[in-house]
């Protein structure tokens, strides 16, 4: 997985966005990944995180980390939730 990514990041580093996951695997987002993406893509690339992003602690977790995005169907869930509804 490591390898494959780094040996692919020049690709990377010409995109717009990158994504964690799709969220449909049995992997969603990592912090982890965050950091492996931000220390091999360019400076311009934004991160969306996706897949397994429940609560509003996870959400500002990874945009701390440096993502741009939060792609979390939970979103609203984990909102309302806060917000007693």
């Amino acid at each position: 997985y490591t390898l494959e990514f780094v040996g692919s990041a020049d690709v990377y580093k010409r995109q717009d966005y990158i994504k964690t996951s799709t969220g449909f695997s049995t992997k969603g987002a990592d912090l982890s990944d965050i950091a492996l993406f931000k220390k091999h893509i360019g400076k311009n690339v934004k991160i969306k995180a996706a897949g397994g992003i429940h609560t509003k602690k996870e959400m500002e977790d990874f945009l701390a980390a440096g993502c741009d995005r939060i792609g979390a169907s939970g979103a609203v869930k984990a909102y309302l939730k806060e917000k007693g509804m």
